[in-house]
């Protein structure tokens, strides 16, 4: 069950931050940080595909990660405030690691989840 919970809010999350890169991804001027928002996005594509894959599997329910939304409720506010082109390149930047290691955190939990499992 509780693999299953993770599963839900590991695809809300996704969904979240797949929809606030794209965001993001329109707001940034530095072409090398397009480019790497361009291949997150498509990354985070392929795991929503995955996520519901396997949440069709072990029955995961759709959760709201709260986490997810205050990492693009904090990107947002944060890129709106910043008063130059290259401080907002910085936050849009400093919001796709962010991003990142909360993904990492979230796949190793499930990945322990698993191994529990058997």
């Amino acid at each position: 069950e509780k693999f299953g919970y993770e599963v839900g809010a590991a695809l809300d999350a996704e969904n979240q931050l797949l929809q606030g890169m794209q965001q993001l991804q329109q707001q940034a001027s530095d072409p090398q940080l397009q480019q790497l928002l361009e291949q997150h996005i498509a990354q985070t594509q392929a795991q929503v595909e995955q996520l519901q894959q396997l949440s069709g599997t072990v029955g995961g329910q759709q959760q709201q990660c709260e986490a997810a939304r205050g990492l693009v409720a904090d990107a947002r506010k944060t890129v709106q405030e910043a008063a130059t082109p290259e401080l907002r390149d910085c936050a849009i930047g400093a919001a796709w690691l962010k991003a990142e290691h909360f993904e990492m955190g979230a796949y190793q939990g499930m990945m322990m989840g698993a191994q529990q499992m058997g």
